[in-house]
This record gives structure tokens, sequence and C-alpha cells, in this order.
């Protein structure tokens, strides 16, 4: 073996005591699926094709949610990160919108919402868009009705953190599944009900305070990490006759000095891009006209565009439109700054291009590198939780360690699990380089204002 095949970085794990050790795979080919059975809840296995370790996290039937007539359990959406802040647990959901709370290093339910038993003072069901705290990994946020509630995982009580019913005379204070606050939960960014008045605002939670409102509703609207931008987007001109975003535009805090993004929105997330700068990174296409579609980065404070990769990528549009219907982003990944993941539908088992059913990593810069991490192995199936339940995508925890999605291993009739994939922990030093890995780090953190010992993993207990 020469020295450059010895310095190639490796995905090692420890399997059976024993270290099992395979390149990464960063090609752009397309490849069969592998006859991998569905494995058993907490059985670990080596993906045969992108050598990444893969672990099933839920059973219905073991997890005993099988008598609720629960048919899945997974992770709500792919921006938001499931994970809490020192990866002890994980929040999914289900059907009915009970909430399921799990140990990590079990894989045991320790909490479960069930309807009947929710109420003010515990964890609420319902469309309640929880949010880990960034620092304290017991305490989640979640919203309900015009309130904002801080909820303590092991005391099993949740305290009222502001009602904005009063401020703002509102019914409904809600992010649509997709928003987040900043990174340390202190500014969130809100809509309201379609009767009110004021269609989105800002909440400083550490000044309990509103800093700002506006008529725009969007269709989702959101914090960028730091804090510092508004992100608003909308896929219809109008809500009922009122102001909204048709195009994904970012504000400063106060909801003024407004910057377009791109003219079509479509799927996006903020991230934290290779130089510390804050980027909404979404599928930039026009598929009335069929047009030429680009996963593309915007600045959000200058608007300023970087095309990534081209979307058809060795297929046609209309092959590759009859075999998928979306793509999401990911970009929760803040101690691995410049990446983000990926993660596109597919329909069949054969796939129709290279990003078929792909769940994969992708770097943010012109003619980026590609991570291939696994097949999805969701299968289109009956929408539940609106439009995104049975589809498939990922998320991906802050350190950029593990991934988790939901899948019915390509069976529309079977149960949508929650599975994890990890990644080594020095994965990112291995792909960029340990001195640029640090460097980057450390103007991630800058931003976030916290220490890169904070942004890799150490939290206040």
């Amino acid at each position: 073996m020469s020295a450059a095949a010895a310095a190639e970085p490796m995905l090692a794990y420890e399997m059976d005591g024993k270290t099992v050790s395979n390149p990464y795979v960063m090609d752009t080919e397309i490849h069969e699926y592998p006859d991998t059975p569905r494995p058993a809840k907490g059985k670990a296995y080596i993906d045969p094709i992108f050598h990444t370790r893969i672990t099933r996290v839920t059973d219905r039937v073991l997890d005993g949610y099988e008598a609720h007539k629960i048919r899945f359990m997974k992770p709500v959406y792919t921006k938001n990160d499931c994970e809490n802040c020192d990866g002890s647990r994980i929040i999914l959901s289900c059907a009915n919108w009970d909430w399921g709370i799990y140990d990590t290093a079990t894989w045991k339910l320790v909490r479960y919402s069930r309807r009947r038993e929710a109420g003010a003072g515990r964890l609420r069901s319902g469309q309640i868009e929880p949010r880990w705290d960034a620092r304290k990994p017991n305490i989640l946020y979640y919203r309900h009705e015009a309130a904002l509630w801080r909820y303590d995982v092991e005391t099993d009580k949740a305290t009222l953190v502001h009602d904005f019913a009063k401020d703002l005379g509102i019914a409904k204070a809600y992010v649509a599944g997709e928003g987040s606050p900043s990174f340390d939960c202190r500014y969130w960014a809100l809509m309201t009900d379609m009767r009110a008045k004021v269609g989105s605002f800002v909440y400083d939670m550490e000044a309990d305070k509103i800093l700002g409102t506006r008529p725009g509703r969007g269709n989702w609207v959101s914090m960028s990490p730091s804090g510092e931008r508004f992100v608003a987007a909308s896929s219809s001109p109008a809500t009922r006759g009122r102001p909204s975003d048709v195009n994904p535009t970012s504000y400063d805090r106060t909801l003024k000095n407004p910057v377009t993004l791109c003219t079509i929105g479509n799927h996006g997330d903020t991230a934290i891009d290779a130089e510390g700068n804050e980027v909404y990174v979404h599928q930039c296409a026009n598929r009335k006209t069929n047009s030429v579609d680009w996963y593309t980065m915007h600045d959000l404070k200058t608007g300023k565009a970087t095309k990534l990769i081209h979307m058809i990528h060795k297929t046609t549009w209309p092959n590759l439109t009859r075999n998928r219907s979306g793509i999401h982003f990911t970009g929760t990944c803040y101690a691995t700054p410049g990446w983000v993941l990926v993660t596109m539908d597919g329909t069949g088992t054969k796939p129709a291009c290279w990003q078929h059913q792909m769940i994969y990593l992708l770097e943010l810069k012109a003619n980026p590198r590609i991570i291939r991490l696994a097949y999805s192995r969701a299968a289109p199936a009956p929408k539940v939780h609106g439009d995104h339940g049975g589809a498939a995508y990922a998320l991906i925890n802050r350190r950029g360690t593990r991934v988790y999605w939901g899948s019915n291993w390509n069976d529309p009739g079977s149960t949508i699990e929650t599975y994890m994939l990890e990644l080594p922990p020095n994965w990112y030093e291995d792909i960029m380089g340990k001195e640029t890995a640090t460097r980057l780090r450390r103007k991630a953190a800058a931003l976030l204002g916290i220490t890169v010992e904070q942004l890799v993993g150490d939290v206040e207990k």
C-alpha cells in the first residue's frame, strides 16, 4: 500500500470487539440497493455500499405503543434537531401527534405524551413544535396556542415562558413546523393566526420582549443560528389577502432591512458555511418551465448566491420528477461548518439517479465534495403529519455525528420506524484536515457566541 493510500480517510467503527475500516464513498455513481434485511431494534450493522454504521432505534411492539394503533414513530421534520444538546435523548412523534422521548444509551422510551394524559403543566400532545435547549439537556421548549412553554424531561413539569395573546391579541403563535429559534434559544421567530393584524414577530426570551412585528406571515419563519437574522419563505403569493413572503427573504432581528435571497421558494434551511457566514441552502428551481435546477446557497446578509451542484445530475428532468417527490436540507450540524445534510425522496427500489432515496453530506462551496451515507429505504406512504410525515427525510445533530430518519424499509404498508446512522467523531478532521477544521470551528463558535469546546460537546448539566 502506498503512503498516499495509507493516508486516505477511512470510516472506522468498533464492531464486536474489532475495528472495521472502509473508505468514504464520495462518488455520484448509481449503486443498486443492497439486499439488507430490516434490522431488529438496537441492532447495528455496517452498510455494505456506503460503509456507515446504522442502528434501528424504534419498534412499535417493543416500545409499547402498538396498542394505540400508531403506525410510525419518527423525527418530525428535517430542519430541527431531534437530539438534545448532550446527545442523551431524542424526541420523536407519531401520527396522532403524541410525542416520545428516547434515551440514546438504551433506546428505551422514557416519556410518552398520550393525548388523554397531556395538559398544562406537562408535555402536551398536538403540534407543539418542540425545540431542545442548547445548553441544558433536560430542557425543551414548545408552543401551545399563543404561548411558549418550558418543559423539564426529568420532572415531567412544564412552565409558562410567555403568553403572546396578551401582547398581540392573537390566538396562535407557531413556526409551521420548519422554523427554529436561534442556537442559544434566545430569539424566536413566530407566525400568528390568520385573523391577527400582526403576521409574524421576533421574541427575545432573555429580555422577555417582542423586538419587531410585521403583517406578512409566509409559509414558515425561522431565526438564523446566531439570532442576527429572521428568515421567512412562502410558496403562495398571499395569505387571505394579507401580505406574504413569496420569496425567501432575510431581515434583521427587528424585522427591518430585508434582503431577498432568491425569486423562487423551495425546500431549504439555514446553515453556517466554511467562512463562518450564515447562509440559506435550498433547491433553486423553476418547475413550471423545467428550467435548470441547482442547489444553491445565499448569504443571509448580502443575498450573494453560490451554486453548489446541479440537481438533475446525470439524468433528465422528466425521469427525475417521475421518481422523486421532494428534496430536504438540514443545516443544524454547527460543529461541522461548511457542510449540510441532503435527502431526496424516491419511488420504487431501482435508483433513477444517484440521489434517489439518498442521504448524503454536501459541502458548502462551488464544486463541492459529496459524502454518501445511506439509502433511506423510505417508500412513499399514506400522508401523515400533513405533507411531510410520509416523506423520506433525514436530520443531523449539532455535532454532525448522528443522522436520524424514518423508514418503512421500502414497504409502503409497513410501520415507519426511526433509524440512526453514526459518523466517526473525527470525520470532519479527516475530510477537512485538522488545522482547517480547528480554524472553521473557531469561526462557527464565535458566530454562536460560545467556545469551541461548547460547540463540539461540552454542556452545562
